[in-house]
C-alpha cells in the first residue's frame, strides 16, 4: 500500500483535523507543508485551499470529503470516529456541521486569526472585530461545553469525528489573551482537554507556534 501524503500547512486547524484522523486511525502519512496559495499553482486545488489528501491515484481536498474517504476507505483500521450507532453518528456529523458553519468562521476567522493574523490599520489587532466576536465565541463554547461534560469529555458518547474538529480550534483559542477567562467556568471543556493530551495523536500532531498575540 503507498504512504498517503497530505498536503498543507501544519498550523492549519483543518490540516490538524485531518492529521489527527489519519493517527487514530494509524495510518502512516506524509506531510508536505503547503501553503493555500500554492495548492491552486500547484494544481492540487483549484479553490486554493488546504489540506489535500493523495492516496495513490485518488487526490481529495476539502476537510470533510478526506475524513469520509478515511473513515470508508479505511473503516476497520484504529479508531472508528464515527459509531454505528446512527444517533449519535448523526449527533457527531451535527456538531461537525456546526463547527464547519459557526465555529470556523466566528471562533478562528473573527477571533483567534485576529492575533494571529491581524488586519487592521497598520497590521495592528482589529480590536473591534474581537469585541463584536466575544459574545458569539462564549455562547458557542457554552453549547460545546454542555455536551462535553454530559459525556465525560467528549461530543458525543465516545471520541468521534466531531472533537477532531472542534479540538485544534480550542488548542489555539486557549493561547489568546482572552482565552483563559473564555474557558474558565466550563468543566466540560476542561474534560476534553484532559482526553484529548492524553492521545499520541495529539502530541504526533503538534503544530508550530503561532506568532505571539498582541
Amino acid at each position: 500500500m503507498s504512504r498517503l501524503k497530505v498536503f498543507g500547512a501544519p498550523q492549519s486547524t483543518f490540516v490538524r483535523t485531518v492529521r489527527l484522523i489519519l493517527e487514530e486511525k494509524g495510518l502512516d502519512y506524509d506531510l508536505e507543508p503547503l501553503w493555500p496559495k500554492d495548492a491552486r499553482e500547484r494544481g492540487l486545488n483549484p479553490f486554493g485551499k488546504i489540506p489535500v489528501l493523495q492516496d495513490g491515484e485518488v487526490r481529495l481536498f476539502e476537510t470533510l470529503g478526506i475524513a469520509h474517504y478515511v473513515l470508508r476507505r479505511y473503516h476497520e483500521r484504529g479508531n472508528r470516529l464515527l459509531p454505528d450507532d446512527v444517533v449519535q453518528s448523526a449527533r457527531a456529523l451535527s456538531y461537525v456541521g456546526a463547527i464547519l458553519d459557526h465555529g470556523n468562521a466566528v471562533i478562528t476567522r473573527r477571533y483567534i486569526l485576529q492575533y494571529a493574523l491581524p488586519q487592521g490599520p497598520d497590521g495592528q489587532v482589529d480590536r473591534a472585530t474581537i469585541e463584536a466576536a466575544l459574545p458569539e465565541v462564549e455562547a458557542q463554547l457554552r453549547v460545546y461545553d454542555a455536551a462535553a461534560e454530559a459525556n465525560g469529555g467528549t461530543l458525543i458518547s465516545s471520541l468521534s469525528l466531531a472533537d477532531l474538529y472542534l479540538w485544534p480550534i480550542l488548542f489555539y483559542l486557549r493561547q489568546m489573551p482572552e482565552g483563559p477567562q473564555l474557558l474558565n467556568g466550563k468543566p466540560g471543556l476542561a474534560k476534553m482537554s484532559g482526553v484529548m493530551e492524553d492521545r499520541a495523536s495529539f502530541q504526533a500532531t503538534m503544530p508550530p507556534a503561532l506568532p505571539q498575540a498582541a
